[in-house]
Formats: C-alpha cells, structure tokens, sequence
C-alpha cells in the first residue's frame, strides 16, 4: 500500500481550503469526441478531504479568436478571464465545472486515504482506474 503513504503525505501538506487537480485523462464518448476530465482534491479541514470529477472550463474555440502575433497564437484573456493553457482545440480557464452534470457536485467527503467509498465512487462513476492507480502531486494536464 505505498500508494496510501504518498496520498496521506500529499494531504498532510495541502492547506485548507486548497484544491488541487491531482489527475486528468480524456475520456473517449464515442470515436472522434473526447471529454477532457479532472479529479479535484480538496482539504477541507484538518481531517478531511473530497475528491470531485470536473471538466475545465472552456473559454473559446481557438479558431474563434483573432490572435495578433500568427506565430505566436497564445492569448493570455479571453472576456476577461484569464486563458491557462490550449487543450485540444479549445483555449481553458482556471476555473471547473462538475461532471457529468454541471449543475450538481459530484464528489465524495472522506478522512482517510483508505476509505472503501473512495474506490465505491470511482466505480460508480465508471472511470478507468482506481485511487491506488494515481499518484498524486503528478499534474497530468
């Protein structure tokens, strides 16, 4: 369980109230389409934690944005909100939005690592891996 440890240490030196994206795949809908999904992991409090499925906040098409500079097609904000990175064909935010449903938080609140509601959650939301299967503090986006 070396997997547990390397949570509890990420956990310990969160502060509250921090949120971090500590995974994020592409989940393939059907042949051609892909959702970009993230797991969130949020203290709390002292003791406890929640982990959340999102999806990052589109800003724009990047085709839909004159750029001045063509070799350099990076905007730094987009209506005011400032632009963290290209993904895919989409410029994105800073900012989530719940998955599946927008409108409704999809988490589970636990205070350990180890809880079997944790994995209970993964597999009810049908992802492809495990806690166990990701290490945090690795950013994968």
């Amino acid at each position: 369980m070396s997997y547990l440890k390397s949570w509890i240490t990420f956990g310990e030196k969160m502060e509250i109230g921090e949120c971090e994206e500590v995974y994020y795949w592409e989940h393939a809908i059907y042949p051609g389409y892909t959702e970009d999904i993230c797991f969130l992991l949020r203290k709390l409090d002292k003791e406890n934690f929640s982990l959340s499925l999102a999806t990052p906040r589109r800003l724009s098409l990047i085709e839909d944005i004159e750029v001045e500079d063509e070799d350099d097609p990076f905007v730094d904000t987009i209506d005011g909100e400032d632009v963290r990175k290209q993904l895919g064909e989409y410029y994105i935010g800073y900012d989530y939005d719940s998955y599946p449903d927008p409108d409704v938080e999809n988490q589970v609140t636990f205070n350990k690592f180890d809880e079997a509601k944790i994995n209970l959650w993964f597999k009810k939301n049908k992802t492809p891996f495990l806690l166990e299967h990701i290490e945090p503090g690795v950013n994968t986006i």
